[in-house]
């Protein structure tokens, strides 16, 4: 079962010549396609892999810390929290006491 991770962010969507490209501020993440539609689909995938690729090597609250998050903790659980991004993400915590030992085959 797949830990539960709410975040609120943000995709801005610009059409640049002859494509679309979607930027995500706060987690450094972009995508592109041909529609706003593609580009939309895209940058969703890439924020989904993102946490799942962090998620799995439990390195999530490392790279938050590195884009500038800071790491709180509250009632509801740890938290992190931006200065671009209003809702804070809620990071899940079963799978950041794990030890990763290198890649999975």
């Amino acid at each position: 079962m797949k830990p539960e991770l709410r975040a609120g962010l943000s995709i801005l969507l610009q059409q640049q010549q002859n494509k679309w490209v979607g930027f995500v501020p706060g987690l450094d993440i972009e995508s592109q396609g041909h529609t706003s539609e593609e580009a939309l689909k895209a940058t969703l995938d890439a924020v989904d892999l993102f946490f799942e690729v962090c998620l799995a090597r439990g390195t999530l609250e490392s790279a938050l810390t590195e884009l500038g998050f800071q790491l709180k903790s509250s009632s509801e659980g740890r938290m992190a929290v931006h200065e671009d991004i209003k809702v804070p993400i809620q990071i899940p915590i079963e799978p950041l006491t794990k030890t990763h030992h290198g890649p999975t085959v």
